[in-house]
């Protein structure tokens, strides 16, 4: 679903005031926001716009949503941690382009507690979850292998149905094509990740191994996330190079 600018100037106005009223201490760490109903009301706006603004809240650390517990505030300032995005949209289509998806797995799935933690969304959420590896297209054996698992939102879950047993060139591609989804930011996260067994086991590297997870969020021009990646490579044999300069 398309969010026009004015829809996105009213979900950014609403997070602002409740960033403002948090950071006041109207509603101090630890309490509980008022109910979506009565909250809405207070500001004039539908529900749909309400869970969005708290749904950007939730990705900045202030609160905490749970089904059936409502949201309660966590922090009284927004967590800034430092995020880099490095080189371009075009830069992460070129890699897929020389790599296919093998051993893929489709289900739809309902976020648990820890899920929704890291995506962030809200538990029992809905998406189409993909799991594969993603192995070298050609004979070019640069080009590491690594674990994949993609979450695309539940409205697109029918970019499934372009997905068979072997697919060639990023996903977010086929997003695009079938839906008409202008991908415009790419948000990297790059962390280190101790692999369990399987995950040795997949990637032929020795138990106990330590490689690097980077996780993907994709938003269309609308700020609206429509995917999160998770990828798991080999610590050996996987860099990122970064090039920062002032704007």
């Amino acid at each position: 679903m398309q969010v026009s600018d004015k829809e996105l100037r009213l979900h950014q106005s609403v997070a602002n005031q409740l960033i403002q009223d948090i950071g006041s201490g109207t509603y101090p760490v630890g309490s509980r926001l008022p109910p979506e109903s009565e909250l809405a009301t207070q500001l004039g706006v539908s529900r749909f716009t309400l869970r969005e603004s708290l749904r950007y809240l939730q990705s900045l650390g202030l609160v905490t949503r749970r089904q059936g517990h409502g949201t309660v505030v966590r922090a009284k300032e927004a967590n800034r941690q430092l995020k880099l995005t490095v080189g371009s949209v075009s830069d992460i289509e070129s890699h897929g382009q020389v790599t296919h998806l093998v051993g893929i797995d489709k289900r739809i799935v309902e976020a648990d507690v820890a899920l929704s933690r890291d995506l962030p969304c809200d538990p029992g959420e809905r998406f189409l979850h993909i799991s594969y590896k993603r192995v070298p297209a050609g004979a070019d054996d640069t080009v590491p292998p690594a674990l994949n698992d993609t979450y695309v939102v539940e409205p697109l879950a029918a970019v499934g149905e372009a997905v068979g047993d072997r697919l060639v060139g990023p996903l977010y591609l086929e997003i695009e094509r079938m839906f008409g989804e202008r991908i415009e930011v790419i948000e990297q996260d790059v962390g280190a990740l101790k692999f369990d067994l399987d995950t040795c086991r997949a990637l032929g590297v020795p138990r106990g191994s330590v490689g690097l997870r980077i996780k993907r969020s994709y938003y269309n021009r609308s700020a609206r996330r429509l995917m999160v990646t998770y990828h798991r490579y080999a610590g050996d044999r996987f860099s990122l190079n970064m090039r920062i300069q002032h704007g």
